[in-house]
Order: C-alpha cells, then structure tokens, then sequence
C-alpha cells in the first residue's frame, strides 16, 4: 500500500517511499509479499494464544489464591480477549465506516461475520463462567466458598449479575439477528459496546472478592471502591486505543489498495456498459 500510495503527489509522498522501504510492487514481490503476509498471519495465532494464556497462568497457578487458582484461566483469559477484541473492532470499524465514509470498502457482510464470530466467543465463555462457579461453590474450601458467595449474594453482586446479564443482552442481540438472517448495524456496535463493558466488570471481580473476602490468613474482610481517577483511567485507555486506529486509518488506506483499485475498475466497467446499453 505505501509503495502505491507513494507515486501518488501528496504531502505524505516522501513518508510512504521511506516506510516502502524500497518495494515497487513487482510480481516477484508481490509473491514474495503474499507469502510473507500468509505465514504471518499463522504465527499470530499461536502468539495471541501464548500471551493470553501466560497472563492466566499468572492467576491460575496460585494455589493460595481462592477463584485465582484454575484450571480454566488461561483459556477464560484467551476467549474473553477475544470477546473484548472482536468488539473493538466492531467498534473501530464502525467508526472509520462513518467517520471516514467506508461504506463500499466496510460493507455489511463484514459486519455480519465479525457479529457471528462474537456471539460464538461469548457463549463458550459463559460456559467457562458457569463450570468455574459450579466447582467452587460445590467442592471448594471455606475461603473459596465464602469468596464466591460475596459475587453472588454480596457484596459485588450487583456487579456481578449487572455483568452476566450484559454479557447475555449482548449474545441474544447477536443470535437473534442470526437466526433471522438481518443484521442492524447499530445493535451489533451496541452489543461490541456492553461486551467491552463487561469485560472490565468481569477483570474488577478476578481481583476483589479474591482479595477482600478470600485470602487465607487471618485477616478482617476488606473493602474496595474505584475512584473516578482509576474509572478515568480505563476510560482514557480505550479512548487512546481508539484514537490510534482512527489516526492510522488517515494515513494509511484502511482495505488493501489493490482491492480498492479492483472495486474501482469493476465500477467504471459496469458504468461503461450501462452507458453503451
């Protein structure tokens, strides 16, 4: 794409040539930079997993940790990453569609699928969440025990439930489109929103109740509350995450170049052949 975009006279000509970095677009390289992008694509996989993975074991493992210690952290941290994710970029895409009028190169088919892909990620983490809060409850020691029930009777209910029923409203929006086969656009924007919602919830109940109601030596049970300060905080950080796509999408062409040229060309055909008939 920069290559492209470089032999066309701009102001950011000399910035495209530099990041090109000497390619011209040859078939050779166009070879030679499909099969570099195909085995690039493989690697990131096993690479999002390994690093979701890691940072569950980070809880999983701690043996004295009550709803740390499982099992099933490490895959509960990959899918909902993929929760959150696929929500963001329902976001993002959403935004760059409007903001940077996309609607040829976004159209709603890309939508549908990302959609599809999001309501299968959330059903097989509320199953995660449900055979997680089953062993607790039913075969865990005194702290465990005492830590779940602050999470659902206590305490950190109203966030609890408040965050389950979000994560549901946001799968019966999706599935409910896809078993009609008609997908609003906004719902689906709508539903990306409370899942990324909820993911913050659910990361604030990993780390209370263990702390506040189930450590394992003889202390008080504690109290914690979110300043505005650590809400800004979380807020800012999407905000800049969602900044830095949208600052992207300007320089760079959000679709592939070649395939907006295509698009182009199948359109002055088709406009040809209208004006002959």
């Amino acid at each position: 794409d920069a290559a492209r975009l470089a032999k066309v006279p701009s102001a950011l000509s000399g910035f495209f040539r530099l990041w090109a970095t000497g390619y011209q677009d040859t078939p050779e390289e166009k070879a030679r930079h499909g099969r570099a992008t195909y085995w690039l694509a493989l690697a990131l996989i096993p690479l999002l997993v390994i690093a979701h993975s890691t940072l569950g074991f980070v809880f999983g493992i701690q043996g004295g940790a009550p709803r740390w210690y499982s099992a099933l952290q490490a895959p509960s941290f990959l899918v909902l990453a993929g929760v959150s994710g696929v929500g963001h970029v329902i976001v993002m895409a959403a935004i760059a569609r409007t903001a940077l009028n996309l609607r040829t190169e976004l159209p709603a088919r890309v939508f549908t699928w990302l959609a599809n892909a999001l309501w299968i990620l959330l059903v097989v983490y509320l199953y995660f969440m449900v055979v997680e809060l089953l062993t607790a409850t039913y075969t865990g020691q005194v702290n465990e025990v005492r830590a779940e029930e602050a999470l659902l009777t206590g305490r950190y209910a109203w966030m609890f439930w408040g965050m389950v029923s979000v994560l549901v409203l946001s799968f019966v929006m999706l599935f409910s489109q896809f078993l009609a086969r008609r997908f609003n656009l906004w719902m689906i924007v709508l539903a990306a929103v409370l899942v990324n919602v909820a993911a913050v919830a659910e990361r604030l109940l990993l780390l209370l109740p263990s702390q506040t109601h189930g450590r394992l030596l003889p202390y008080e049970t504690g109290t914690y509350t979110p300043t505005w300060v650590e809400y800004s905080i979380i807020v800012g950080l999407m905000a800049l995450g969602a900044l830095a796509m949208v600052a992207f999408f300007k320089v760079f062409p959000i679709m592939d170049t070649r395939d907006s040229d295509e698009m182009a060309d199948a359109s002055g055909r088709a406009l040809e052949e209208a004006g002959n008939a």
